[in-house]
């Protein structure tokens, strides 16, 4: 498990199974990006709660920009009710990269190759599937509906562009 930023983790399955690992490193939220694949807390209960979240991806072509829209509103969520949150697929390479790379350009206005470069800074086995960039190039119109929703600040308001 890797932080990208102070607030999200990246990390695979066994980083989102590992319960103590995950109180250890203050994680209260998790986002599982993996289709077919669950995580059970057993034993978190009220001593120590962690808010589950899924949204089932393909690894590669067939997930539809929705689908990808999705787990970017979900982290962004997350993001607004816990200090810091994992983002996980099966591997912590391609899926969970993806949506952490949308998440960070949507909220900071940068590309997803900058958001990407910033992914691999701080875990180096960063790698989306083809398939991802297409669905990137694609999130433009998206964006803009997560920013509708008041999920990210629209850049046209921002004062610093005039």
């Amino acid at each position: 498990m890797d932080f990208v930023t102070e607030q999200i983790a990246i990390g695979d399955r066994l980083d989102a199974a590992d319960l103590a690992q995950l109180q250890s490193q203050g994680i209260t939220a998790v986002l599982n990006v993996a289709r077919g694949l669950d995580i059970t807390y057993e034993g978190g209960g009220e001593e120590f709660p962690v808010e589950y979240m899924k949204v089932g991806m393909i690894d590669g072509e067939g997930n539809l920009p929705t689908t990808f829209a999705a787990a970017v509103f979900l982290l962004a969520e997350l993001c607004r009710r816990h200090d810091r949150v994992l983002v996980h697929c099966h591997g912590g390479r391609s899926r969970s990269a993806s949506v952490i790379c949308i998440y960070l350009a949507t909220q900071s206005g940068t590309s997803f190759q900058e958001a990407l470069s910033r992914v691999k800074s701080a875990h180096a086995e960063a790698g989306p599937n083809p398939a991802f960039y297409a669905l990137a190039r694609e999130s433009g119109g998206w964006q803009a509906w997560l920013a509708s929703l008041g999920v990210f600040p629209d850049s046209s308001d921002d004062p610093n562009d005039a």
